[in-house]
């Protein structure tokens, strides 16, 4: 029985009791259900309930909120998540008038949100119209067949039907219901148009920057029709315009006849292959639209043998690399034909794809592979003495005797909500693609705008023996299933038995913590790694389980197994070695970095050595070493001695990093190497960033595709530089040991520590650590004293470090360090406020600096002396007056018998004469 529609209110209500920051697609449920339910309307809704979020990101939410579709979700989701959560809906009793009226408004939305449903997909199918023909444009007027590209380079192959930029391109859509057109802009327009683009960029606008020195590929269907560009930038990156059919569309090398054909996802593989054989090669851009590739390709050529080439990803398994062995095992199973991918039986490094191995062995070596494995497996096909897959049945309809607009209507009718297209003839359900194709270009158009277009539920089309086919093929996955864990409770061996001994469920979470990677996978990922046995292993009785936060990392061994926790630290990997003298060139390369200041060095040494002596500690403290000298030893040091100390547990890390959405690379590091993390313009948005991960005790750790988690924070980091600033440091600061190597490392210094590394140097200097004594001096008002070294030590105050906390003040805080240090020809003193801010314009002029209004200098001011307002006083030329002042207790003393306003009054005066006198210096 369906539940009683809900208003509002009600659904707001209900929305307090599930979590916004759940895993990623409950959260993308919820939108999609208040989509399918209010449309457009729903929007506020979604982003007011996403607000509640630890974590919320505005453009993330409005991201999600364009990109989902409505007729997957119902309000049904968020009415079951509500009630998980404990949500019981306050109603009274409604009247059969009332329940009709909320059944009416919801009768309402649904055909409201049936037709937005039925209006995007009529205005997507004419915006790639208008997208097609603009990469037409895009491709004759402003790209030619010659030219020089970074990414061909890199990839060693050659441009086959690929086109070169000529010069810089911009292609904006504009997606509006009375506008839906594309604009091409080159030359001065490119940048007229940035600058006049409004922000936040709207909803209705997109654009696609194509830059000289890019290439084209042109994706085109099977009668040779341009729909599509890929563009891939120099640094590799893959662009698609918005609108762009990329779908069943696909890039042709070579040409097509009996024989082998092959079948790759990337250009470059398909270009390595094709080079390399000399075979047709089809470019189907990526793994989920290799299927509709190869179903289009192989009923056009039924001569053609299908290779399906793949990557081998083992092993060091990615999940794009197993969709695309998914997709190559589906497509083998529907078309037949042999599969290819490269055999690492030979001692090289490890290489993913065809043409990453014609990079490690040479083009002959692999193309001996390529062939000699292509044979093999044709051998093995033929010795089977089974015939090949037939291809499975067309979609295609049957032909039309007249494809006119009068047949159309009463063919084909509209399903909702896949937007697929109904063949009444046939019974069958087509794509978009293929009705068009039969009715062509103009019918297709004019009977998918026809105000006499039918409308059908898929539900109600999909034929019965459809679905008695389906219900036969549940029973036999069902036996199957029940055969495997017979087999597996029996011996425990082969796939289901390595999967339930490697794999353990975290509770509650959609994620699995994989035993031999030793790192928290997503339960997605695990699908086409066990293939027809991860639901065995899903609902196996055997299966392990593990409450979430019962998986830690615990260095320091606070938690032990059999307490029922988990803990990802396996241990250090040196083994120390008690020998000084191996490391004595590394020890005097941290003095030359720390310019023989003795003092510093063992200060250095200590923060090193803690962490060690125990295990899991975190400093409240990191190290800065800046210089603007190449080669001075940095990275010396901590790449290649610290590092390794960590083994798997230390890292080297960038900007790319610090700025990612996706924190996983701070999950279980226990010595962070950060170079150059910030660029100048962003050096002052992320401090707080490093503060928190400083002297944070826990950190959030986001991985793509995995329900985020809390973990302990146990890094400790080393930032290097070569810029002046790397980034702000506060006067106050507590937590940053800034040290600026003066000279260049020596050669011999050099080749001594190098060699020391190679010699087992590492390994004697982590004995040297564990063995240091952590005691530093300090000064104290009897003397100097020595402590214990701990890990909230304060780091020393360096001059690298005055430098760049002097470097980073604002101008007015710079200004107020003068004044009261006397640096300035003004008395420090108490004056009126606008005669200080008065000298502080005049200094700011002088020194190029950037002076801040009267109001913010005033107010900031106020932090450091006393403001009084409204006080009257008395100087020459007047009998009274009232003013600002900043009261300063040392300076211009008050005299006896003098009152508060004679004082004040001489205050102004005195300081006042001073600021005549500069002015006449300054003339």
């Amino acid at each position: 029985m369906r539940p009683e529609p809900l208003d509002e209110s009600e659904v707001r209500d209900a929305l307090q009791y599930i979590r916004p920051d759940s895993d990623r697609p409950q959260w993308m449920s919820v939108a999609a259900a208040l989509k399918d339910e209010f449309g457009e309307d729903g929007k506020d809704l979604f982003i007011a309930w996403s607000e509640g979020a630890v974590d919320y990101d505005k453009g993330a939410t409005d991201s999600t909120w364009r990109s989902v579709a409505p007729g997957h979700y119902t309000l049904g989701t968020v009415i079951k998540l509500a009630q998980d959560g404990g949500w019981q809906r306050r109603r009274r009793e409604l009247t059969a008038e009332e329940r009709r009226q909320l059944n009416r408004e919801h009768e309402a939305r649904r055909r409201a949100r049936q037709a937005e449903i039925e209006a995007d997909a009529a205005r997507s199918v004419r915006m790639q119209e208008t997208v097609a023909e603009a990469c037409e444009m895009i491709l004759d007027e402003h790209t030619h067949h010659l030219g020089r590209s970074e990414y061909l380079g890199a990839k060693g192959v050659g441009a086959h039907g690929i086109r070169f930029f000529k010069r810089s391109v911009l292609l904006v859509i504009d997606d509006r219901e009375d506008r839906e057109r594309c604009e091409i802009r080159t030359g001065e327009a490119v940048r007229e148009f940035f600058q006049q683009l409004p922000k936040p960029r709207p909803e209705w606008l997109s654009f696609l920057r194509m830059t000289y020195g890019s290439i084209a590929m042109p994706l085109r269907d099977v009668d040779g029709e341009l729909w599509c560009l890929q563009v891939i930038n120099g640094q590799a990156k893959k662009l698609f315009p918005k609108y762009a059919r990329k779908k069943g569309n696909f890039h042709l090398l070579g040409s097509i006849g009996e024989g082998p054909v092959g079948f790759a996802e990337g250009y470059a593989t398909a270009a390595m292959v094709h080079e390399l054989t000399g075979w047709p090669v089809v470019t189907c851009v990526d793994s989920g639209n290799m299927k509709t590739v190869a179903d289009h390709v192989l009923a056009r050529f039924p001569g053609a043998e299908p290779v399906w080439l793949s990557d081998n990803d083992a092993p060091n398994p990615q999940t794009g690399v197993r969709a695309g062995q998914a997709a190559t095992a589906a497509c083998l199973e529907r078309h037949g034909g042999v599969v290819l991918m490269p055999d690492h039986t030979i001692e090289t490094e490890w290489c993913g794809d065809w043409n990453d191995l014609a990079h490690a062995l040479g083009r002959e070596v692999t193309r001996q592979a390529l062939l000699s494995q292509y044979q093999l497996e044709m051998a093995k096909r033929e010795a089977t003495a089974e015939p090949p897959n037939s291809p499975a049945p067309s979609e295609q309809p049957a032909a039309l005797e007249a494809p006119d607009l009068d047949r159309a209507l009463a063919r084909f009718a509209w399903t909702v909500p896949d937007g697929k297209i109904w063949d009444a003839e046939m019974s069958a359900l087509i794509s978009q693609q293929v009705a068009r194709t039969w009715l062509g270009k103009d019918v297709f158009k004019a009977w998918l705008d026809h105000p006499e277009r039918r409308s059908v539920a898929q539900a109600d089309v999909v034929p019965l023996a459809e679905r008695a086919a389906e219900a036969e093929k549940m029973a036999a996955k069902e036996a199957a299933r029940e055969a495997r864990i017979e087999a597996a409770q029996q011996g425990g061996g082969g796939v289901l038995g390595e999967a339930l001994n490697r794999y353990v469920l975290l509770y509650p979470s959609q994620s699995v913590w994989d035993r031999h990677r030793r790192e928290i996978v997503a339960l997605n990922d695990l699908k086409p790694k066990l293939a027809g046995w991860y639901t065995n292993w899903l609902e196996h009785p055997l299966r392990q389980e593990l409450d979430r936060d019962r998986l830690v990392f615990d260095p320091a061994g606070q938690h032990a197994d059999d307490e029922g926790y988990l803990n990802m630290f396996r241990g250090l990997p040196l083994a120390p070695r008690s020998d000084p003298e191996k490391c004595r060139r590394i020890r005097e390369l941290i003095l030359h970095l720390c310019n023989q200041e003795r003092y510093i060095a063992h200060w250095l040494m200590c923060w090193l050595a803690y962490p060690l002596q125990a295990v899991g500690s975190k400093m409240a403290s990191a190290v800065l070493m800046h210089s603007e000298i190449h080669g001075t030893g940095k990275s010396l040091l901590f790449e290649e001695v610290i590092k390794p100390l960590y083994g798997e547990y230390g890292a080297t890390l960038g900007q790319h990093q610090l700025e990612s959405q996706y924190t996983d690379w701070r999950s279980q590091k226990l010595f962070g190497l950060f170079e150059e993390v910030f660029s100048r313009d962003q050096k002052y948005s992320h401090t707080g960033t490093l503060k928190h991960m400083i002297t944070g005790n826990t950190h959030r750790i986001e991985k793509k595709f995995v329900s985020g988690w809390e973990e302990a924070n146990h890094m400790n980091a080393v930032f290097l530089s070569n810029e002046i600033q790397p980034f702000p440091v506060e006067p106050s600061d507590r937590r940053m040991l800034v040290i600026w190597p003066r000279t260049k490392l020596g050669e011999d210094l050099k080749q001594g520590v190098l060699e020391e590394i190679a010699n087992g140097g590492v390994e004697a200097f982590y004995g040297y650590l564990l063995a240091l004594p952590l005691e530093i001096q300090e000064q104290r008002d009897d003397g100097q004293v020595y402590v214990k070294f701990g890990h909230h030590s304060e780091p020393p105050m360096t001059v690298a470090k005055q430098r760049l906390i002097d470097f980073g003040r604002p101008s007015w805080d710079t200004f107020h360090h003068k004044w009261h240090h006397g640096e300035l020809d003004v008395p420090y003193q108490t004056c009126l406020s606008d005669d200080l801010y008065a000298v502080y314009n005049r200094w700011c002029s002088r020194r190029r600096e950037h002076a801040i209004s009267q109001t913010k200098f005033s107010t900031m001011l106020a932090s450091r002396e006393e403001k009084v307002p409204r006080v009257r006083y008395k100087s020459m030329g007047n009998s009274g007056k009232k003013g600002t002042f900043f009261w300063v207790e040392t300076g211009c003393p008050r005299k006896d018998g003098e009152s508060q306003e004679e004082w004040l009054g001489r205050c102004v005066d005195v300081f006042r004469a001073a600021m005549r006198r500069e002015m006449d210096d300054d003339q």
